[in-house]
């Protein structure tokens, strides 16, 4: 034990072992340690911040998408009366190919002791114009003799906002209902609107259909008496304070 030679393989084997022990006890617990309460909360809290941003994105994408995709059917469905009126579909009952097509949008029902306000519409109607006014009226109606053609629910609660016109430079969106009609050959629209507050029908050279989704997304659908139809992203109707 007195052979330097073992004393000194003795001092550095202790050496070397408590380095090793000394570098193994202060590098591995901070590789295995875990996160800290404040870290925790933290990551925790940045995943419920992206995730209400994303599913509130994803909602309002949803609606917006549901909307405009219903505008775009509104605008067909004026496409087909179209089609009807200008082409050659017979009417059922005589076979006639004289009456016109057409479509009605109501803004709101006339206002009556059980409604009142007026109730807002989730729908629009598809009808043959008989007697030849341009409007869709009991002459035209289901209850008197089976003219009417079909009627377009809206889904998705979505519902018409306002049915507008033009005036002067700007739009009168207090429009009650609109009647839009084509009759061959002429491939142009006939279209008459009637206030909320009832009165006579006035023709207007265009019209602009709104709709409203449950968040407020809005669309409007542009028909005018040259039988061009659009639909518009940026026209919106402010709801009465």
């Amino acid at each position: 034990m007195n052979n330097p030679d073992q004393l000194c393989k003795l001092y550095i084997t202790k050496m070397s072992s408590k380095h090793l022990k000394k570098n193994f006890s202060s590098r591995l617990p901070r590789a295995n340690r875990g996160f800290t309460l404040f870290e925790l909360m933290v990551t925790i809290s940045i995943f419920v911040i992206l995730t209400t941003v994303i599913l509130i994105n994803n909602s309002r994408f949803k609606s917006d998408l549901e909307v405009t995709n219903l505008a775009y059917e509104i605008a067909l469905a004026v496409r087909e009366a179209q089609v009807y009126g200008i082409n050659v579909r017979a009417e059922m009952v005589d076979e006639s190919y004289e009456y016109a097509y057409g479509i009605q949008f109501l803004a709101s029902q006339e206002p009556t002791p059980d409604t009142n306000p007026p109730e807002e519409r989730t729908f629009f109607d598809l009808f043959v114009d008989i007697n030849g006014d341009g409007h869709y009226g009991v002459t035209d109606g289901i209850e008197e003799n089976g003219y009417f053609e079909e009627r377009y629910i809206l889904r998705g609660q979505i519902k018409i906002k306002a049915v507008c016109s033009p005036e002067g430079s700007g739009w009168d969106c207090d429009r009650g209902s609109t009647d839009i009609t084509f009759k061959r050959p002429d491939p142009e629209a006939k279209i008459i609107v009637r206030n909320t507050a009832g009165g006579g029908w006035q023709n207007v050279n265009k019209i602009r259909i709104v709709i409203e989704s449950p968040k407020g997304i809005q669309r409007a659908i542009e028909v005018k008496s040259t039988g061009q139809i659009t639909v518009l992203q940026d026209f919106v109707v402010e709801s009465a304070p």
